[in-house]
């Protein structure tokens, strides 16, 4: 994404609680993004679609069901992907 947007992930590490996304900048025109998390077997555990508010992106996502670990959260807006490691310990 443009070096301007920013992906925020609160809190991380997280113990399994709901998950705070936050992305902004970089000049999005789409009225929707797409999360997905996979696990470090490249297995997708979280698919979802969500809306973009004047160019913002602000939601939580439940991870209370997954397992501690390493895994992959992916944000797609217009196109373009951020990805960045989010750790659950429990």
């Amino acid at each position: 994404m443009d070096s301007e947007a920013q992906l925020l992930l609160s809190p991380n590490p997280n113990r399994g609680d709901a998950l705070q996304v936050r992305f902004s900048g970089g000049d999005v025109r789409g009225d929707h993004a797409v999360i997905e998390v996979f696990d470090l077997v490249g297995q997708r555990v979280i698919n979802q679609q969500i809306p973009v508010t004047d160019g913002v992106v602000n939601t939580t996502v439940g991870v209370e069901g997954m397992a501690s670990g390493t895994y992959l959260f992916s944000l797609t807006v217009d196109g373009k992907r951020s990805t960045q490691r989010l750790v659950v310990s429990r």
